[in-house]
């Protein structure tokens, strides 16, 4: 009986937060960004928002995931902490002897990389070493020259020949560097703390030197009750002068515009998509050029992180306890897009985002079982996936807005990459299908 009582007053506490986030919402959308004039003078709702920080390169540029060898034994995480606190370690050092070594043939490549007793970051994009050492403060005894032309996917910290490796999986290139402290004295931090380690294993002869999961696990679906970001989140981010914008409102859509800079907010499907022109970009990489406006974003994006970049394009996501989000229509996600515009030293920007956040936790108990990974990459060899095109994988959180409730579940999958791009498990089996004419 009183079981029952708990749970419909835990129902009627719920659909209230629901009434005042769809209130909130409305209010939102009805504020005063529809009118057309100089948007100089805020109304006072317009001045309560949430409070944002903005947000270190060192916050954003961290691996994905970290994996730990030990007497054989292997095991990895996800856990934010960890990345950070190893992060740190690597960070503000000098290092002594380098050596730069490209192999030619992918037997001698993971020779060179094994190690018995260390770990191993995995990032994932492929990151420059010259914005790595800029962003950390590094100093090695590397010229100019070498440090632009080295990239890498994966840090090693090997215990016992003492040596830190800045490994490209692309080309087979591995840097080699020695710290001033013992690598042993720099990972005692992982003595300390239990941190959800999860037992993976060189994988078989399918999918060679990779380290995969052989059983099943079980992770917890989480709800949140969603609600609309303030237009001005973006608008102050993005813009130059934020206060000179004008607006212009359809329908469908809020259009805000200032010379060549413009946002469109989609009220339909709560996408915003912005567009500028960089003026002087010479010298600026895809990092240098998109992360002004992720830390102008700040924390009120969440805790959002560098998952992938390809050439042109370079994608900031939403981590949840170490997990990124996945959503259809950008949610948790700042997309960014450049282009050649005009003169050289121009370039075209393009962001799309989403309004939607996550406020109020719902208490759930529900539970998701993930597969063991060694069974997906046999199923993939099965249905005809190039395995050489599988970079990794990693777990991650599916954004599924529950129709007409302001209910966000966020159900935990595995995400791969495969070649350039991230695809849920499911996502990746069904394009192989269908490119089978299944």
């Amino acid at each position: 009986m009183i079981n029952k009582i708990k749970e419909n007053l835990l129902r009627i506490v719920l659909t209230v937060m629901v009434a005042i986030s769809f209130y909130l919402s409305y209010l939102i959308w009805m504020s005063p960004v529809t009118r057309d004039t100089l948007l100089r003078a805020e109304s006072e709702f317009e001045v309560i928002e949430e409070v944002s920080q903005e947000i270190n390169a060192e916050e954003v540029f961290l691996p994905i995931k970290v994996r730990y060898k030990e007497t054989g034994k292997n095991q990895e995480t996800q856990n934010e902490s960890l990345l950070k606190q190893m992060q740190t370690i690597l960070s503000n050092k000098k290092y002594g002897e380098t050596k730069w070594k490209t192999y030619f043939n992918e037997v001698d490549y993971f020779k060179a990389i094994e190690f018995e007793n260390g770990l191993e970051l995995t990032y994932g994009m492929i990151f420059p070493l010259a914005e790595y050492i800029d962003l950390f403060n590094l100093n090695l005894t590397l010229s100019e020259e070498e440090q632009l032309q080295i990239y890498f996917t994966k840090i090693q910290l090997d215990i016992k020949h003492n040596v830190i490796r800045f490994i490209n999986d692309e080309d087979w290139t591995v840097l080699s560097v020695t710290p001033e402290k013992k690598v042993a004295q720099m990972l005692q931090v992982l003595d300390e703390v239990d941190y959800q380690w999860m037992a993976i294993s060189q994988s078989n002869e399918i999918l060679p030197n990779h380290y995969l999961t052989t059983k099943e696990l079980t992770f917890k679906k989480y709800s949140y009750i969603s609600s609309t970001r303030r237009y001005t989140t973006f608008r102050d981010a993005f813009f130059t002068n934020p206060k000179d914008v004008r607006s212009n409102v359809t329908v469908a859509d809020t259009y805000l515009y200032d010379g060549v800079e413009s946002l469109t907010m989609k009220q339909n499907q709560d996408i915003i998509s912005f567009q500028s022109v960089l003026n002087d970009t010479n010298g600026l990489n895809i990092f240098e050029m998109s992360f002004p406006y992720v830390q102008r974003i700040g924390t009120s994006y969440g805790s959002i992180r560098v998952l992938n970049q390809d050439q042109n394009q370079i994608d900031y996501r939403m981590f949840v306890e170490g997990f990124p989000i996945f959503g259809s229509d950008f949610e948790g996600q700042l997309a960014f897009e450049f282009s050649d515009h005009g003169q050289n030293s121009q370039k075209k920007v393009s962001i799309q985002g989403n309004l939607k956040s996550l406020q109020i936790p719902i208490p759930s108990k529900e539970e998701v079982i993930l597969p063991a990974t060694q069974t997906l990459v046999e199923n993939l060899h099965r249905q005809g996936a190039d395995l050489q095109l599988i970079r990794t994988f990693l777990i991650g959180y599916e954004w599924k807005n529950l129709e007409n409730t302001g209910v966000v579940d966020l159900i935990p999958n595995w995400f791969v990459k495969y070649g350039d791009r991230w695809l849920s498990y499911e996502a990746l089996l069904s394009q192989l299908k269908q490119g089978r004419g299944e």
